[in-house]
């Protein structure tokens, strides 16, 4: 075992190169000579020798294993051990003071592409730096580590090539100015880049009396520029000579990166020769570099994972690459779809043999669904759906409602917590492990099914203490109903408060749409409008009593939610509120006028005002204000402005709510459809013909809405997936029957707020 150890400071001896294959060849074939104590000892030798290991990662394991005669050494070892637990300590403190430093950056809700691992980043100045004395050095070159990995970040998934051109142009001239033209979040990302810099120089030249600030710039422009020709290389289709890919894969390791800041964050011998040594990429360097470039290729790392992985060998297995690509692209990666093309045929079409094989028809089908349009994923799901139709014949009961569920509701296109029970009662696992996530699964659906029920004995009060039922008598009460909203918008069981406060403007939605279908005379409505647009009480007085009642509750709602968001993220919404509300009032007046004079608009035109009067618009700018993620001046202007998330939703919605049946239950009102307007628009076309026709789009403005969920933008994950989630609650809100009911909605409600799932006791689970 010494010898091997020994081996293992080789500098290219022959006699080491022996030694080494001598002394692992005659410890690999003792072992199985060995008692079970010996063996492990001889097997960690040839494991993790001394030499490529790391003291402080492996005391934990030695402290546990040894086993002592000696009380000297046995002494020692208890030293060692209160020793590793005051070591922990402080990199405790250190790993808060690093999460609280990434959550203030807030880097994570701009760039919901980017990796969220600080406490992984935390890791490598642990092991580079282990002195306990040098905890602010640890802290510092943290964050330089986790800017490596953001950029990569952005390289790998996040920008086009143009803008990352443009974006290392002004990395090397350092020039902030030169980002006008960039997305938000390359923005930001540089802008902390530009902060962690200037920081650590100043610290490093109050502490060692030298400025680092061009060293450090030049390394981060080295970085970026190696990034940048491999992502060059990735969108010509480029494979590069070993050597050459080796050359520049070293340097955009970042390795250069971090230890240009170690180097002036420990200060030692900081002198005009060492910088220049240290800026130019030394063999201490590039060495350490080449070893985590050969290494991170040769593991599942994220690039590799993205570029190799993903591009699979042809003989991979369709269900796997399917859901490999579904899910990279669920989480906002722009993960290219040709990786399917290694399932077509020298014709370009999809191979014969695929027809056989059912889950990965069905794992097709769900990766289509995050289509933003392109042809091979239209492909993809028309070849998956015709298969998957014709085989429910010949499949059992069970199989044939696996299929059939899959194709009424794909994973991107349902909600996970409304199609949860369904799962729970037909799942049937074999492994112990499923089994028991099963019966966890199921305690877990209890308990946010008691969150939900506190949650609507309070807004049942709410709504019933309002009293605007006992004066809008034509008006619909259905709280329960409109709560089911908030319910699939936000399901994060924290958010109850959230819930409660959005399903307020919900109901006025629907209590306001009622007074312009139903409720008032045009001349009234025109008013009213005018009011809100105005946001003034006074201008009421020639009006109903009703409709003074429904503003006054407006505006509490509007100034209490304002109250709340202020008190808790220091940005006052109110203008924004008021400006949605009068948007939507401005679209109801525009259909009210349409159907008083019997107009019926173009479709185009009809489609546009009821973007914005299908509410969508009023919910989410509530919901933005209400989450409090990146309430900033840029993202509130944004949000304001209908963007694309908001509107490709609200186009859903529209369209679905005119192939319902025309209104909600009891309502006689009419908002006319685009069915009518297109009708009228193209005369001799059939009926079934225009609802396909708006199926056809609704099917568009998913990909839009898609593509809107890629593309990097400044607006949270959180905001997205709410988006995400009203469009797919839609098709459960407007999907009537000959009742004009909605027989599935009515069912999610009874599952999720009235029906227990039952399950095992814990110490069944245990067992």
């Amino acid at each position: 075992m010494g010898l091997y150890e020994a081996s293992q400071l080789s500098i290219g001896e022959d006699i080491l190169e022996e030694a080494g294959n001598f002394s692992s060849l005659l410890l690999n074939a003792c072992l199985q000579h060995l008692d079970r104590h010996q063996a492990a000892v001889v097997k960690n030798t040839l494991e993790h020798p001394h030499h490529k290991s790391l003291a402080r990662f492996m005391t934990k394991n030695f402290l546990t294993d040894f086993q002592g005669t000696n009380g000297w050494i046995n002494a020692f070892q208890e030293l060692a051990k209160i020793d590793f637990n005051t070591v922990k300590s402080v990199h405790q403190k250190e790993m808060l003071q690093i999460s609280k430093w990434w959550k203030d950056l807030g880097l994570t809700e701009e760039l919901k592409f980017a990796r969220d691992q600080p406490l992984k980043w935390y890791m490598w100045p642990m092991a580079i730096i282990p002195d306990p004395r040098l905890s602010e050095q640890r802290i510092e070159l943290t964050k330089p580590i986790s800017l490596i990995y953001i950029i990569d970040d952005i390289f790998d998934v996040g920008g086009t090539l143009d803008e990352l051109t443009l974006f290392t142009e002004a990395v090397n001239r350092w020039d902030l100015s030169a980002f006008k033209e960039l997305p938000e979040y390359m923005k930001m990302c540089f802008k902390t880049l530009d902060d962690i810099t200037n920081e650590i120089s100043t610290k490093v030249h109050k502490e060692h009396k030298w400025n680092p600030v061009g060293s450090l710039r030049k390394a981060w422009a080295s970085l970026c520029n190696a990034f940048l020709v491999e992502a060059k290389w990735f969108a010509s289709g480029h494979v590069p000579k070993a050597e050459e890919y080796l050359k520049n894969g070293a340097v955009s390791s970042g390795v250069h990166v971090v230890l240009v800041h170690l180097f002036f964050l420990l200060g030692h011998g900081i002198t005009k020769e060492n910088v220049d040594l240290v800026d130019d990429f030394p063999g201490i360097i590039s060495s350490t570099a080449t070893i985590l470039r050969l290494w991170d290729d040769l593991g599942s790392g994220k690039k590799q994972y993205m570029k190799s992985s993903i591009h699979g060998d042809c003989d991979e297995d369709l269900y796997e690459v399917a859901l490999r690509f579904r899910l990279l692209r669920q989480e906002g990666y722009t993960v290219p779809a040709d990786v399917l093309n290694n399932f077509k045929n020298k014709e370009g079409k999809f191979k014969q043999n695929l027809r056989e094989d059912i889950r990965g028809l069905m794992g097709l089908y769900e990766a289509s669904q995050l289509s933003i349009g392109e042809d091979i994923l239209e492909e993809a799901g028309n070849f998956s759906s015709l298969l998957l139709n014709a085989c429910l014949q010949h499949l059992d009961h069970h199989q044939a409602a696996v299929v059939k569920n899959t194709l009424e509701h794909p994973h991107h296109k349902s909600l996970a917590r409304f199609m949860t029970k369904n799962f729970l009662t037909d799942f049937q696992g074999t492994n112990g492990w499923i089994n028991a996530l099963q019966e966890l699964a199921k305690i877990d659906f209890n308990m946010v099914k008691s969150v939900h029920q506190k949650e609507m004995l309070q807004i049942s009060k709410w709504w019933k203490d309002l009293g605007l039922t006992e004066e809008l008598k034509f008006a619909r009460d259905q709280p329960l109903k409109w709560y089911m909203w908030p319910m699939a918008i936000i399901p994060d069981p924290r958010l109850s408060e959230q819930r409660i406060e959005l399903t307020k403007p919900i109901s006025l939605i629907y209590i306001i749409d009622d007074i312009f279908d139903v409720g008032g005379t045009l001349d009234e409505l025109t008013l009213f409008t005018e009011a809100v647009n105005r946001w003034d009480l006074s201008a009421f007085k020639e009006l109903p009593e009703y409709m003074k009642m429904c503003f006054k509750t407006l505006d509490d709602i509007t100034n209490e939610i304002s109250t709340k968001v202020h008190k808790e993220h220091k940005w006052n919404p109110v203008g924004s509120l008021r400006k949605a509300w009068a948007s939507l009032c401005n679209a109801f007046l525009v259909e009210a006028k349409w159907f008083a004079s019997g107009h019926v608009p173009k479709a185009e035109e009809y489609l546009k005002n009821g973007a914005v009067s299908s509410g969508v618009h009023v919910v989410l700018v509530h919901l933005f204000f209400l989450l409090g993620h990146g309430i900033t001046k840029e993202n509130v202007d944004l949000v304001d402005d209908f963007p694309g998330i908001i509107s490709s939703t609200a186009t859903i919605l529209r369209l679905w709510d005119d192939l319902g049946s025309a209104k909600d239950e009891n309502q006689d009102g009419h908002d006319g459809s685009y069915v009518e307007c297109y009708l009228k628009e193209h005369r001799g076309s059939s009926v079934e013909n225009a609802r396909q026709i708006v199926a056809h789009m609704i099917s568009d403005m998913w990909k839009r809405l898609n593509k809107e969920c890629l593309s990097p933008n400044p607006i949270s994950t959180s905001f997205t997936k709410g988006s995400l989630n009203i469009a797919r609650m839609v098709p459960l809100m407007y999907s009537y029957d000959d009742q004009q009911c909605l027989p599935g909605l009515e069912e999610h409600m009874k599952s999720l707020l009235l029906e227990n799932l039952p399950y095992r006791n814990a110490q069944k689970i245990n067992e």
